[in-house]
């Protein structure tokens, strides 16, 4: 062939894969139609707004507007399951023929329930599934309504009386100290705290290193710890789900023996068709709530007649009253250095929105909570950025990522000897005592209470990414890896010269400074296999392994001395010490569970973990977490139909669970 053949061949040939081109591209776009459609509720006929419109076994998704409509494009033409789903109400669904090029009306009609036997969950479960299949407890708290009726100012105030079984354990008022949480009461000695998750991100929920609150470094017994959970702005939180039972050890390892708690935080919407804006704006008082208790001492005859070297009475208010009179007062009511009115004050502004694949919210806040006492604050600044991206029908990406501040200001614990609560209530009325402004405080004065600097800065960030992949409809897997890294400096500070009683011995002035940073890496993979054996029975395979490291690094130091009150650093202090700690502790499990169904309304489950910790130590084999457990749907046997109308129940749930666990 001469080369001049060859070019005309390939002209030719180049003409040819063009006209091609041109001519599939339309028979590409027409192979895909539009769905679009109204949901409403049962009865009222009232638009339902969030109710998420999902393709089966897929990651398209839309969800209804304020009028209660939505719209999914590029919809492959043919026969697609559509499933419409919103908590609190029963889900519908329903199989549509979609034609190439056009529009395709689909609408729902969706009752409200008052159990959400269907309502999707994702905490101690391989993929996202429906309640009905559970045999273990798990209960969810719905956040964004709570946020709605009522103004809450911490996570543990979300989960107080909303959970069955979850106890909320206050160990003071103040402002940014923490409560213990305990799931079904303590299982241990130590350790009852349970394991919590933040989208799927293992989250510390240790102390930040804040010094107890009971001076110079002292050991105290008042018990008061600062809370991890300051961090987690409530308004960012969509729900909350809480795994009760060892049944949760399957899935999270020897630490969830205590159970599981996962804070699902707000994210964007595909489909929304607009911007969603969110403002709120809080504000409220702190004040002590109960009657202030007198203090009282009785005149007896030796408090009459009892005289100081100088001759004068030392009970000068038992003079002229008959015996036996009581001398009531407390300090807490007439010292205006004692009490205040404190306030609370939080901004939080957020967007959310999303298009046909991709979603973000968008969130900020600050918060100042003032106790109390005099020198009690707790401030944060957080901002929260969510995004989600669906690059095809198969794959979906999640991408989490929060940071926070917070400055608090703790006083000296409530049951401290140097306390001004007890120092109040252990006062002695009407008695002249060698300092006449401490007439009435048994130790401390409000004034020298209120000089007591303990102060904490922390600092967190957590980033997490979650990857659904489903490259056929029946195997789905789920990537999520996580990191959550906290920094703080806590300081104590009483310079020289000080009144503070609680450094009575070191008026020359002390400092003493903890550094602590904690790291935490975690690696979280499950992987499900959907078959039908039969027309009734299916069955779900699941499996996967989860990898934890976390590693806490802390430095200490205090100075004694200083030569004038400006001067605080620990470097020019007469007397110097300090010290540091490293610990790191890491773990990995592999699991396997198989779930067998039977109509859709009977599930037997069983699975087995084989987990591995690093504080286990060498000698120590790997420990295996059998589970095992059942869920019935009675209300929609047939057979029980007629109990269910007699007793007048709506929906009727069996189940029960086994498992092992052990720290």
């Amino acid at each position: 062939m001469t080369p001049s053949s060859r070019r005309k061949a390939a002209r030719m040939l180049f003409a040819a894969v063009a006209l091609l081109g041109l001519g599939a591209a339309p028979l590409t776009a027409q192979s895909t139609g539009t769905v679009r459609g109204t949901v409403v509720e049962t009865g009222t006929r009232r638009p339902l707004a969030g109710v998420q419109v999902t393709i089966p076994g897929t990651n398209r998704s839309a969800v209804t507007s304020g009028a209660g409509e939505y719209a999914l494009t590029n919809v492959p033409s043919g026969s697609v399951r559509l499933r419409a789903s919103m908590i609190g109400y029963t889900t519908g669904e329903g199989t549509f023929e979609i034609a190439a090029g056009q529009t395709t009306r689909a609408d729902f009609t969706l009752s409200a329930s008052a159990v959400a036997l269907d309502a999707i969950v994702v905490t101690g479960t391989p993929g996202a599934v429906s309640k009905r299949t559970l045999g273990n407890a798990i209960t969810t708290v719905d956040a964004d309504a709570v946020m709605e009726r009522t103004t809450t100012t911490t996570l543990t105030e979300l989960l107080q009386a909303r959970s069955p079984g979850v106890q909320i354990l206050p160990n003071s008022g103040i402002p940014g100290t923490a409560s213990d949480i305990r799931i079904r009461g303590a299982s241990s000695l130590i350790g009852n705290q349970p394991v919590v998750y933040v989208d799927g991100v293992r989250y510390n929920t240790d102390d930040l290193g804040s010094f107890t609150p009971s001076g110079a470094g002292a050991t105290s017994f008042t018990g008061q710890r600062t809370s991890a959970f300051d961090f987690i702005n409530p308004n960012d939180v969509e729900s909350i789900e809480v795994i009760k039972g060892p049944a949760a050890a399957t899935l999270y390892g020897a630490e969830a023996a205590n159970g599981v708690i996962q804070i699902i935080t707000k994210k964007g919407r595909r489909g929304e068709q607009r911007i969603q804006w969110n403002a709120r704006l809080d504000r409220g008082t702190n004040e002590w709530a109960l009657p202030i208790p007198d203090n009282y001492t009785t005149c007896d005859l030796a408090k009459i007649n009892e005289r100081d070297t100088a001759g004068n009475p030392v009970w000068p208010g038992c003079q002229g009253v008959p015996v036996g009179t009581l001398l009531t007062d407390n300090p807490l009511r007439r010292d205006p250095a004692a009490l205040r009115e404190g306030g609370l004050e939080r901004v939080a502004l957020s967007m959310r929105g999303g298009g046909e694949r991709y979603s973000f919210y968008v969130a900020g806040d600050y918060e100042d909570n003032r106790g109390i006492f005099h020198n009690s604050y707790n401030e944060r600044r957080s901002v929260r950025a969510n995004f989600g991206l669906n690059p095809s029908d198969k794959l979906d990406i999640a991408l989490n990522t929060s940071y926070a501040r917070g400055d608090l200001r703790l006083p000296v614990g409530d049951e401290a000897a140097q306390g001004m609560l007890l120092s109040a209530f252990r006062g002695r009325p009407g008695r002249v005592t060698a300092n006449p402004l401490n007439a009435g405080w048994s130790t401390t004065r409000a004034e020298q209470a209120n000089e007591y600097n303990n102060t904490t800065r922390s600092d967190r960030l957590t980033l997490g990414s979650t990857v659904n992949l489903n490259p056929v409809r029946w195997f789905r897997n789920r990537l999520t890896l996580g990191f959550d890294y906290t920094a703080s400096l806590a300081q104590i500070l009483s310079p020289a010269g000080s009144t503070d009683a609680d450094f009575a011995g070191v008026r020359e002035g002390f400092v003493a400074q903890r550094v602590p940073r904690t790291y935490v890496y975690s690696f979280d993979y499950a992987g499900n296999v959907e078959r039908d054996l039969s027309g009734d029975l299916g069955s779900t395979t699941s499996f996967g392994m989860q990898a934890n490291s976390r590693r806490s690094e802390s430095l200490y130091a205090q100075g004694t001395g200083f030569g004038a009150p400006d001067v605080t650093l620990i470097g020019n202090a007469q007397s110097q010490s300090g010290s540091n700690s490293y610990s790191e502790a890491k773990s990995i499990g592999y699991f396997v569970q198989e779930q067998v169904a039977w109509r859709n309304r009977l599930f037997l489950t069983g699975a087995i973990r084989a987990d591995d910790n690093s504080a286990f130590g060498e000698n120590f084999d790997w420990i295996y977490y059998p589970k095992v457990s059942l869920s019935w749907i009675l209300s929609e046997e047939p057979f029980f139909q007629r109990a269910m109308e007699l007793a007048r129940i709506t929906d009727f749930k069996f189940r029960t669970a086994y498992g092992q666990a052990g720290r």
